[in-house]
């Protein structure tokens, strides 16, 4: 018997991640459960539509005023002398620069 169909499973089915050996196990499972099918179609949907809107923009080149920003915070980074923290512990102080760094990094990408 196979074991039930995940929420993650139908997200790696539209994806196109779910490993082939899972595969026809999903597959048969929608077969037989419309309602699930029926989620995994809006789920196409719901992708087609934030690539249609999306895609263009993440074509598009960097800016160079944030890709020199980017650049310049990482070069920052890497050549301050590190202070870090004791093995295990993280400090959280240090946090909300990287955190707007990769936040620009992934709004530029």
């Amino acid at each position: 018997m196979n074991p039930p169909v995940t929420e993650a499973e139908l997200q790696a089915w539209v994806d196109g991640r779910l490993p082939p050996a899972r595969r026809d196990a999903v597959d048969a499972h929608l077969a037989q459960h419309p309602a699930d099918m029926a989620r995994l179609q809006a789920y196409r949907s719901q992708n087609a539509a934030l690539h249609a809107l999306f895609d263009p923009l993440l074509a598009q080149p960097v800016p160079p005023a944030i890709a020199a920003s980017v650049s310049a915070s990482a070069s920052a980074s890497a050549t301050a002398p590190s202070s870090a923290p004791a093995a295990g512990r993280h400090r959280p102080a240090a946090w909300p620069p990287m955190l707007r760094a990769a936040a620009m990094l992934a709004l530029t990408l």
